[in-house]
């Protein structure tokens, strides 16, 4: 029942967008941040990546926002050797 790309309606597979931000999903998470399910968990439990948003009993999104600058962060760690 979900929406093809680019049709408005309440089953959208998208990220959720607002002005200033965005819920992606664990796959898109993934792909941004390059990182597996397994070690994405890792991180989360040693406080290292950002949390997930529990929007329902078997639904949770990650910040677009949040995941970028943690992205950006790693790139900065790199750059300075710190990595």
């Amino acid at each position: 029942m979900w929406n093809e790309p680019g049709q408005s309606g309440p089953f959208q597979k998208e990220a959720i967008v607002n002005e200033h931000d965005a819920l992606i999903d664990g796959k898109a998470t993934r792909q941004i941040s390059g990182i597996s399910k397994s070690e994405r968990h890792r991180l989360i439990k040693a406080g290292k990546f950002p949390l997930p948003i529990r929007l329902g009993p078997r639904c949770t999104r990650f910040s677009l926002r949040e995941v970028s600058e943690w992205v950006e962060r790693r790139k900065a760690e790199r750059d300075r050797g710190a990595v």
